[in-house]
């Protein structure tokens, strides 16, 4: 845990893999582009002439460690029990499941993690804006967001370990506090304008996305990813061959990262229908998704509580997905105002349109969920929920 100086990100990750890790002669480092939180790099090694490469991730110097900790417990008791679709945690030459390391920056000290993976097979082929997945692709993701469920479901967390984020239903009244700070760093940029012009009626909308208690209490929480969309999977062919960045995992209510993964995958972005759901996708994922907790074992299919909350979970979902944003934007040096403008329209648009369209939502959430789905939703509205038999 030497105290480094400034160096390239490339040159640091190559001198922690050969201080704290024995995986070989380092070919050549190169870094991997897409998050927005931590940093990632693939490492080629060598050893007796044999060639292999591993994910290697630099930590957000605001990571806790305690949180890491949960993210990499998980991923080894997924990768324990044999679910092929996760990375597992690299272990260290003594042991452990991250280096640590200390860097002069601006001269003072900052602390950061880093771990190695196993490196996925498989496509970076999407981002989380990409919605243009085939049927194949767009129904294996939902089996895959099952699976993983399913291959979590007993797991606990480490003693002491604190996962990265707090449960949803508890971290969302912590939204108006962090939105009235942002609104004290908000400049005159149409960004700005936009988020003051519109936080209000945000916040009105937040308020009656709590959901209570005693459906809380019914609905089966566990292992959740936190983070669930196209561009955290990748692909070979039309399926899905691997599943990365658990570190928004926490145990919580499973209907949240499902309802996430619906306001990722199945979001409008352009035409007619854009800033909307396409509720197509939408039956078609849940039905997957469904389909694949039925025929688990023990099986777990989404409860009648779950399937009734399930429209106003992805308010929830669009809220959190919103929120990031905004901090995103206030969190960049130079941030690209059109572009993150463009985003912050698009879900504070898609608030509108679910409470807009919570009748049809919850038709195809009752058709996906029975025997009686079919390919085409578009026309549910008139099709009776569970409330009418």
């Amino acid at each position: 845990m030497n105290v480094q100086e400034v160096r390239t990100e490339l040159e640091r990750a190559e001198i922690m893999i050969k201080e704290h890790y024995d995986l070989g002669e380092v070919v050549s480092v190169g870094e991997l582009h897409g998050g927005f939180v931590n940093r990632s790099f693939v490492v080629h090694v060598e050893r007796n002439g044999v060639q292999c490469k591993y994910m290697v991730r630099e930590y957000n110097s605001e990571t806790a460690e305690d949180g890491m900790q949960f993210e990499h417990a998980l991923i080894s008791h997924l990768t324990k029990d044999g679910f092929p679709l996760v990375g597992g945690v690299i272990p260290k030459k003594d042991g452990g499941t991250y280096a640590e390391e200390q860097q002069i920056v601006e001269g003072r000290i900052v602390i950061r993690f880093w771990a190695v993976f196993e490196f996925l097979k498989g496509e970076d082929r999407y981002t989380f804006m990409d919605t243009n997945l085939s049927k194949e692709e767009l129904s294996g993701a939902a089996d895959a967001l099952a699976r993983l469920h399913h291959a979590g479901r007993d797991f606990c967390g480490p003693p002491g370990a604190k996962p990265a984020r707090p449960k949803i239903m508890d971290f969302l009244p912590t939204f108006r506090q962090a939105y009235a700070e942002y609104s004290e760093m908000a400049g005159q940029t149409r960004f700005d304008q936009c988020f003051l012009k519109y936080r209000d009626g945000i916040l009105e909308k937040l308020d009656r996305a709590l959901i209570p208690d005693s459906d809380l209490d019914e609905m089966p929480q566990l292992p959740i990813h936190g983070d669930y969309h196209q561009g955290n999977l990748k692909f070979e062919g039309r399926r899905v061959t691997g599943i990365f960045d658990f570190d928004w995992s926490r145990i919580d209510i499973r209907l949240f990262d499902l309802a996430q993964a619906v306001i990722y995958f199945c979001a409008c972005w352009d035409g007619q229908e854009a800033n909307s759901i396409d509720l197509d996708k939408y039956g078609l994922f849940l039905r997957s998704y469904n389909e694949r907790c039925e025929a688990a074992d023990p099986p777990l299919g989404l409860t009648a509580v779950e399937r009734a909350r399930l429209p106003l979970v992805l308010a929830v979902a669009n809220h959190f997905a919103l929120r990031c944003i905004i901090h995103f934007y206030y969190r960049e040096e130079d941030p690209d105002v059109e572009g993150w403008l463009a985003v912050l329209n698009h879900y504070r648009e898609i608030v509108h349109w679910i409470e807009a369209h919570e009748n049809r939502i919850a038709a195809v959430t009752y058709r996906a969920c029975t025997s009686e789905f079919a390919e085409s939703t578009t026309n549910m509205v008139a099709i009776p929920g569970p409330e009418a038999g």
